[in-house]
């Protein structure tokens, strides 16, 4: 019991308690001083001790609770403290005889073991809440391992779940593996039927092929046989049981033939097609050897029949060599100057126009030098550019209206170009520069616009010859310039003068420089291709209803004048096929109506001897004219006809 006080009071001590219950004995000693008749704390106390304590303590008895030593005794540390603690106890031990002292010390005990219960107390309530928080705690720890066992019982049936589903996914897997197995067996087994089917259909391909090219031999050898018994009637008779053995092969192989055709083909049937070629062979040697005694007795009856044939040709061969002399001897007339032309008359005509052009430009020299009159010349040329730009086939009416007001113009009318009124009377000069500027300017029409759109050259050309028509001092400038521009209309070939520079040499053979460079070949070809056209385009164009019963300026005999003295020339590379070929092309139509059988020979006399020379001097390279040239005789050689020219105008047209 002891021991327990003392763990009380050491417990309670941690709260200040044994401070507290210190003071109280303090102040249970002041006030036993005061107390009579022995009186002490307890049930035999008397009623107003309590009150004799209070009234003791409030008349302020000397000290206070706050000046008492309440540190506890500890155990001496020396034999010297020890000694004077038993001397202590000693004086304690004695018997106290006074009363008050002894009230004092039951006072004490009375305290001390009521100290001691409430500790007891505490204590207990202590232990109570000890043992409460233990079984709380203990709740707490069953609560959370109840809690832990759900959990783990939680994740244990969620790991079972998902082990029964992976035992599933495998079940699956396994499963499509099974079918994906069964599968790639089926498919092994229809890749070996389809290889096993494509076996069969390669050799029955293989077969198909070996019967397909047997039957290509045969069909050679077939054709063979019927074309030699068709060229030779006589075959016939000499071979009439091979005759049956062939007609039997051919039914035999269109059976055979229908069998491929249903893909029942075997290997009999190959070898049968085979042997059927080999028959077939045979007959057709047989039959070449009959037609080959047959060919030594014709040849025997030809070459009496040559024999005539070559006293014909030696006759023949002597007029021909008279008429080559002829034409060499005409050659020769034909070269004056140092040029070649091809013919006299045509270059005379040339002279003429040449004269009467320089005649011309002389005249206009000092009137196109004139700066004052520079705008009255750019109104003439606006006069003549507009109209003449503008000619096409697009109708009958506008055709007629650019002819008429070029024809005002030229006849010094008043026209309006650009909403502004000119005449070329305007200066004595004006109409002359204005005739001339249009030759200048047809000639340029030819170069530039016919080159690139050849359709273009036939409305141009109606429009020119009833011009022409109408102002022949027109035509004569216009047949200058065009020889100017393309000697080649002539037709003549210049040659190189002395001391005759490159680029003036090139000028007169119609080229065109520019920066000092001269301009190329095609460029050049293309340019006189188109002057060419233009003028065989004026030559086959009909007249104007207005005009009908006029002759023609520029007629068929021009062309065929041209064609006989161009082909007497020696040619050029490029240019000789090229003007050659433009010609023929637009006036072939017209002259073959005309002239007939007179064109025909002069078009054999082309193929056979100009065409040859052509062929002789084209350059490495450039064989694209003659090309044209030799594809166009051709065609007249295997029976096609001349067609019109694309573009030609209709003789009623306007």
């Amino acid at each position: 019991m002891s021991n327990l006080a003392i763990d009380m009071s050491d417990e309670m001590d941690k709260t200040g308690f044994n401070r507290i219950r210190t003071r109280a004995l303090w102040k249970a000693v002041q006030c036993g001083s005061n107390l009579t008749g022995g009186v002490t704390i307890g049930p035999n106390a008397p009623q107003n001790g309590w009150g004799a304590f209070s009234s003791s303590m409030e008349t302020g008895l000397g000290g206070s609770i706050d000046d008492i030593d309440i540190t506890p005794i500890t155990k001496p540390k020396s034999a010297k403290t020890k000694r004077e603690m038993k001397t202590v106890r000693l004086i304690v031990d004695e018997p106290i005889i006074d009363e008050e002292n002894l009230c004092r010390r039951r006072i004490l005990a009375e305290l001390n073991k009521l100290s001691i219960m409430e500790a007891q107390e505490a204590k207990y309530r202590h232990v109570k809440q000890m043992e409460e928080h233990d079984r709380k705690a203990a709740e707490e720890v069953a609560k959370l391992n109840a809690q832990q066992q759900a959990e783990g019982l939680a994740r244990q049936q969620a790991k079972m779940m998902e082990m029964a589903k992976q035992q599933e996914e495998l079940l699956r897997r396994q499963q499509e593996l099974a079918a994906a197995q069964a599968n790639r067996e089926e498919t092994r087994k229809q890749q070996l039927e389809m290889e096993k089917q494509s076996r069969e259909r390669m050799k029955q391909s293989e077969f198909f092929n070996r019967v397909y090219e047997t039957h290509r031999h045969f069909s050679n050898q077939y054709r063979e046989i019927l074309e030699m018994l068709k060229a030779e009637e006589e075959i016939k008779k000499a071979i009439p049981d091979e005759l049956e053995v062939i007609k039997s092969c051919q039914e035999k192989f269109d059976s055979l033939i229908a069998k491929c055709k249903r893909d029942e083909i075997a290997n009999e049937d190959v070898v049968c097609a085979e042997h059927l070629l080999k028959t077939v062979t045979a007959l057709n040697v047989k039959a070449k050897k009959e037609v080959e005694r047959l060919e030594e007795m014709r040849i025997r009856e030809r070459e009496e029949e040559e024999q005539k044939r070559i006293k014909r040709l030696e006759e023949e061969n002597k007029k021909k060599l008279e008429e080559e002399k002829k034409l060499q001897e005409q050659k020769k007339l034909l070269r004056g100057g140092g040029d070649v032309v091809g013919n006299c008359q045509r270059f005379q005509e040339y002279k003429a126009l040449q004269k009467n052009l320089e005649k011309t430009e002389e005249s206009l020299a000092q009137f196109s030098k004139d700066e004052t009159l520079k705008k009255f010349r750019s109104d003439c040329q606006k006069a003549i550019n507009v109209p003449v730009n503008a000619i096409s086939a697009h109708s009958a009416s506008h055709l007629s209206d650019k002819f008429r007001k070029l024809l005002n113009f030229l006849q010094k009318q008043t026209v309006v170009v650009s909403e502004k009124r000119i005449t070329s009377a305007t200066h004595p000069l004006g109409p002359l520069y204005s005739l001339n500027y249009l030759a200048v300017k047809t000639v340029k029409q030819g170069e530039q616009c016919v080159s690139s759109n050849p359709e273009a050259a036939y409305p141009i050309a109606a429009v020119v010859i009833a011009l022409w028509t109408e102002m022949p001092e027109y035509g004569k400038l216009l047949l200058a310039h065009f020889y100017k521009s393309s000697p080649y209309l002539i037709p003549t070939y210049w040659e190189r003068k002395k001391m005759e520079t490159d680029e003036e040499y090139y000028k007169r053979l119609g080229f065109l420089y520019s920066g000092g460079e001269k301009e190329d070949m095609d460029k050049f070809l293309k340019r006189q291709s188109g002057i060419m056209r233009l003028y065989c385009a004026i030559i086959v164009t009909p007249h104007n209803r207005a005009n009908k019963s006029k002759p023609h300026p520029l007629p068929l005999s021009e062309a065929w004048k041209w064609l006989t003295a161009f082909i007497l020339l020696p040619p050029k590379a490029d240019i000789s096929a090229t003007m050659l070929l433009e010609m023929l092309e637009v006036t072939g139509h017209l002259m073959m109506s005309t002239y007939g059988a007179q064109f025909r020979k002069l078009l054999h006399l082309i193929c056979i001897s100009y065409l040859p020379l052509v062929e002789r001097v084209t350059l490495p390279g450039r064989g694209g004219p003659v090309t044209r040239l030799r594809g166009f005789l051709e065609g007249l050689i295997s029976g096609k006809s001349i067609p019109p020219p694309k573009g030609l105008l209709s003789p009623n047209f306007w």
